[in-house]
């Protein structure tokens, strides 16, 4: 074990506070000196005058150490109100400009940390109510299905292989939310790896589209590929990225996507209503519908998971997601350099 593991503590020194402690040190630097003069000097002090000296030394140390800390204590005041008040972390510690800069900074510390904490309560709140809401209504409708194949007993076999299809379907839409929230966990670290290899992203752009061409023809969407290009990038991971730009540009097209690839970018463009609020908005994750669980609203749905994830993959590879001006519909770039 490292010596630096264990580290040893005076229990004395755990007992002393700081107020005692500067009132000690106060009281020491002006009685201490009276002392050694009267020994130096070889003339005795009266005790009345030591007592008084020390009654003074002690007052003057107690008036001291209550104005020291005076800032600190009202700063610990405020943390305490903090963590038994009913708003919690909704509330912000104020800088007074007029306190020591040391508090100044010890506030401004408290105050980003709270900041974080308190995004972090508000991601943890939409993960819950994602559960509460995404995850639930899937289950349920293959459970209404399911107790439909249980009653009837005069199924036929294709009715019965047509109600299995929508089971299947719910849980497939099952899995993709999981895999996008798992994803989303994952990208939302600073640090993600990537094993980047020479890729034909017209290949992988088509691959993507043969793949939600079922879905396509079902909403009457084209999807054309175009272009040309080829990029050092994660296969998989920008494939991931292109399945979640193409997925919501399929969903919401009126007829037609396009997947405009080149070196740097894959451009996805749809000619449906466009984008319902900013891009910067729809990119936090669980950015989506609103839900109330125990009489509070939280930002619940997976709307903003897909963009989320796209936009993560991007930054990781060095480039960005952005959305272009279009006349109609909506057209987002996803760089890759």
């Amino acid at each position: 074990m490292s010596p630096r593991a264990v580290t040893l503590v005076q229990p004395w020194r755990k007992a002393v506070s700081l107020r005692w402690t500067l009132l000690i040190f106060t009281a020491a630097i002006a009685l201490f000196p009276n002392l050694a003069i009267a020994f130096i000097l070889g003339n005795g002090l009266p005790l009345l005058w030591v007592v008084s000296l020390l009654a003074l030394s002690v007052g003057f140390g107690w008036w001291l150490s209550n104005a020291l800390l005076q800032p600190i204590n009202a700063l610990r005041g405020e943390l305490a109100t903090l963590t038994s008040s009913s708003q919690g972390l909704a509330l912000r510690l104020e800088v007074d400009e007029s306190q020591p800069q040391e508090v100044q900074s010890l506030r401004r510390a408290f105050s980003g940390l709270l900041e974080k904490l308190n995004v972090e309560q508000g991601k943890r709140s939409a993960f819950m109510a994602t559960l509460v809401h995404d995850l639930k209504t899937p289950v349920i409708a293959a459970n209404h299905v399911l107790e439909a194949i249980e009653r009837d007993d005069n199924l036929t076999k294709d009715r019965r292989i047509e109600l299995v299809g929508y089971v299947k379907t719910e849980f497939e839409g099952l899995l993709r939310l999981v895999q996008q929230m798992i994803d989303a966990h994952r990208f939302e670290r600073e640090d993600v790896s990537l094993q980047k290899e020479s890729v034909d992203l017209v290949a992988l752009a088509q691959r993507v589209a043969k793949r939600l061409e079922p879905d396509a023809a079902l909403r009457g969407v084209r999807i054309t590929v175009t272009g040309t290009g080829a990029a050092l990038v994660s296969s998989a991971e920008l494939e991931r990225a292109l399945v979640n730009l193409m997925v919501n540009a399929v969903r919401y097209a009126a007829s037609s996507v396009t997947v405009d690839v080149s070196s740097d970018a894959l451009l996805v463009t749809d000619d449906g209503p466009g984008l319902s609020a900013p891009l910067e908005e729809l990119v936090k994750p669980f950015n989506s519908a609103v839900v109330t669980m125990g009489g509070q609203r939280f930002t619940a749905g997976t709307g903003g998971l897909g963009l989320f994830i796209a936009s993560r993959i991007a930054a990781v590879h060095g480039g960005r997601l952005e959305q272009l001006p279009t006349v109609t519909g909506t057209s987002l770039r996803l760089g890759v350099s």
